[in-house]
């Protein structure tokens, strides 16, 4: 507690009101630094959803053989699965300002590299161009580790949950490019790419001028404490990790358990949704669904993974990360119920807006379960190694939707998603 004011004599006084002044800026600089991730979030991930939307129809267009069409969309999965490992190493040697930045960078390129594509007719390229992109949705999936640690224990769900909010943003944002810039050149879809590209150039600005300059760990990106009456003054900057948490980075400190259960929730999250929303599309086209009603689906489910965001921070508070998970997991298997109903659009819709309500979360749960089981200078390990297992089990998800699919239809996909 705050000594009261009537004891504090002179200088006493100016440096522990100086003090409380400073908390408070520096509690400013925290926002701004999330603020600024959650714009980036909605800015990055624009890219994700513009490719599911024309890339299986520009793969159709430039494919030498129509089994190849989708190829561009699994490519965007494999760059987000081979590039997690060496993203997630990269931001313990630079830092995640000038990491996060290197990423937005790359995307600029992929936007470049994939209107070349089209405008040149070249099938390989898109595919090259679909892959970067995918390297760097690979560091966009890092945004939500640095919220965490910018939010703290206390504060680290809801952190990582509005970043993952921006995603609503996301899911609108890349569509509408898609859609307004199609015809801005001559060779319809270059210039919905060349827009992107644009927004990755601004994306890199609202990184390196929102993120708080800092140096190569073995340091922690947070602020320490939260309370200025009870603790000394935080700083937002990176602090120097313990002998002990220095010593951690030594040895194959993660092997233990306590990294099963975060691997296991991103695994299942994204392999079921993955599995599921690959088919989906096709799946529908088979039933007899028409193009605006797969937009609608699709949007539906967009809606489902990120809007939950808005408030399943609090919930990550009031259940606590178990019951969040659980949660999560019960929701993905009501979401397979429903696609078993029927084939009316009420069922495709009621099935993938659950998808992505489970998706959300059993991944928010997860992110916040392996920050708080790693919060030192292996954090970069275990981050490294879990979004390699992530996004490898999303690339094989994808990767097979199409055979599942084809061998079984989409009840196949139902049966085999309960499998995770």
């Amino acid at each position: 507690a705050l000594v009261p004011v009537d004891r504090i004599q002179g200088n006493d006084v100016e440096e522990r009101m100086d003090g409380v002044d400073n908390y408070e800026a520096l509690e400013g600089r925290r926002r701004n630094a999330l603020g600024a991730l959650i714009l980036a979030q909605a800015l990055g991930l624009s890219g994700a959803p513009l490719v599911v939307m024309v890339g299986s129809i520009i793969g159709q267009e430039l494919a030498p053989r129509p089994g190849l069409a989708t190829l561009p969309l699994a490519m965007v999965v494999v760059g987000t699965a081979l590039a997690s490992s060496p993203v997630a190493i990269a931001m313990r040697r630079v830092g995640r300002r000038i990491g996060f930045a290197a990423g937005g960078s790359v995307a600029v390129m992929a936007g470049l590299t994939a209107a070349v594509a089209v405008e040149i007719d070249s099938f390989a390229l898109f595919c090259l161009g679909t892959l970067l992109l995918g390297a760097t949705l690979a560091a966009v999936q890092q945004y939500r580790f640095a919220a965490a640690e910018l939010g703290g224990p206390d504060r680290a769900g809801r952190a990582v949950a509005l970043v993952l909010a921006g995603g609503i943003a996301a899911g609108v944002l890349g569509p509408e490019i898609g859609r307004r810039a199609q015809n801005l050149t001559t060779t319809p879809w270059v210039g919905s790419f060349l827009v992107l590209s644009m927004v990755y150039v601004v994306l890199v600005v609202v990184l390196l001028i929102g993120l708080p300059r800092d140096r190569p760990p073995p340091q922690a990106w947070q602020i320490g404490g939260s309370d200025p009456r009870a603790q000394s003054l935080p700083k937002l900057r990176l602090r120097r990790g313990s002998r002990s948490e220095r010593a951690s980075t030594q040895g194959p400190s993660l092997a233990t358990p306590r990294l099963l259960l975060p691997v296991a929730a991103g695994v299942t999250a994204y392999s079921v949704m993955t599995l599921a929303m690959t088919a989906a599309p096709l799946a529908m086209h088979r039933a007899g669904h028409g193009v605006d009603a797969t937009a609608l689906v699709i949007q539906a489910h967009v809606i489902g993974m990120y809007a939950p965001s808005l408030i399943s921070g609090i919930l990550v508070e009031r259940l606590g990360l178990g019951r969040l998970m659980a949660a999560g997991l019960l929701t993905l298997v009501g979401s397979l119920v429903c696609g078993t109903l029927g084939t009316g659009l009420g069922a495709w819709v009621a099935s993938l807006v659950l998808l992505g309500l489970g998706w959300n979360l059993l991944f928010l749960g997860g992110t916040v379960a392996l920050t708080s089981a790693f919060p030192g200078a292996d954090r970069f390990q275990a981050q490294a190694l879990n979004d390699t297992l992530v996004f490898g089990s999303r690339a094989i998800a994808s990767l097979g939707a199409g055979v599942v699919l084809a061998a079984g239809g989409w009840p196949a996909i139902q049966f085999v998603a309960v499998v995770p």
